[in-house]
C-alpha cells in the first residue's frame, strides 16, 4: 500500500486532478498514441478502466489517478520479479562454469 501511495502522490503532483485525460498519459504510460489509446479504450482493451466526465461522446475520456498508480506499481512489481528470476539464472550459470 505504501508504494501505491508514493506513486499516487507523485501522480497528483504531476496532474493536480484525480481525473486524468487519457491523451495526457497514453504515450508516457501506455506507449501508444492518443488515437490508439482512444480506440483501445472504446474496445475496453486498456489495462485500466476509462470513463467520460459528461454525457457527450465528445467529452474527454479520462482515467482515475488511483487506477493509474496501481497499474504503474503492478508493472514495477512484474519487472522486479522478472529481473530477480533472470539474475538468479545468471548467478546459477556462473556457479556452474
Amino acid at each position: 500500500m505504501e508504494k501505491i501511495m508514493n506513486t499516487l502522490f507523485l501522480l497528483m503532483a504531476e496532474f493536480n486532478t484525480p481525473n486524468i485525460e487519457l491523451s495526457a498519459v497514453s504515450q508516457k504510460y501506455f506507449g501508444m498514441s492518443p488515437a490508439t489509446a482512444e480506440a483501445k479504450a472504446n474496445a475496453c482493451k486498456l489495462p485500466v478502466p476509462t470513463y467520460r466526465i459528461g454525457t457527450s461522446q465528445k467529452a474527454k475520456r479520462c482515467i482515475n489517478i488511483q487506477d493509474l498508480a496501481e497499474y504503474i506499481d503492478k508493472r514495477r512489481e512484474e519487472g522486479r520479479i522478472e529481473w530477480e528470476q533472470v539474475r538468479t539464472v545468471k548467478q546459477k550459470d556462473k556457479e556452474h562454469h
